[in-house]
């Protein structure tokens, strides 16, 4: 009776302490998913675009949407850094203001680098059709870790058009790292214990 209870209790415990590092991970991940946004500009260049002043702030592009923007310039970049750096793969969301106007295209450019060296084909093109308020456009994009991004504008040029105007520009991190640890703790503590009744 005392020898099935404890091997009971044993498989009980086993059972709670999967279960727990489990939920701590996805909890943990969760909690500590956070939205970066630009630290610092780095350089911008409207490239002769003439832009009226109040489109031609970078620093409109930091944190959340607002309504405040950044016209880019026909063929004109800006780059950013994003501080610390984006760690993982992780989804962004980039926001314009002049959306979905028939015959009104904007469209740009995106490269993302560890260094300032963006020699790299670009990630992806965005277009003002998908990117407007209040939603924005998704990016999606394979890499492992960067710090700088760079915008470059290839709208059609026209009469009174100064490019892609960007409000904000953001990467939410999945701390995939973190609930990695802790699963593999987890497991860890099963295998110890494991042994650890091996030899009992």
């Amino acid at each position: 009776m005392k020898f099935y209870e404890l091997g009971k209790g044993k498989t009980v415990m086993k059972k709670v302490l999967l279960g727990a590092a489990l939920a701590t991970a996805g909890f943990v991940g969760q909690s500590n998913a956070a939205t970066v946004y630009a630290d610092t500009i780095v350089s911008f260049d409207q490239n002769g675009t003439v832009a009226s002043l109040d489109r031609s702030d970078p620093e409109a592009v930091k944190g959340p949407a607002d309504g405040i923007f950044y016209s880019l310039g026909i063929g004109g970049s800006l780059v950013l850094d994003f501080g610390s750096g984006v760690k993982v793969n992780s989804p962004g969301l980039v926001t314009e203001v002049t959306f979905r106007l028939t015959n009104y295209i904007e469209r740009m450019s995106i490269f993302v680098s560890k260094t300032l060296d963006f020699t790299d084909p670009a990630v992806l093109t965005v277009s003002n059709q998908a990117a407007g308020l209040p939603g924005g456009a998704t990016l999606s994009f394979v890499s492992d870790y960067f710090r700088y991004v760079k915008l470059v504008d290839f709208s059609p040029s026209g009469v009174a058009r100064d490019g892609f105007d960007v409000d904000s520009i953001s990467f939410t991190e999945v701390p995939v790292p973190a609930s990695g640890l802790l699963m593999g703790a987890a497991l860890f503590g099963l295998g110890a214990m494991r042994r650890r009744n091996k030899k009992a």
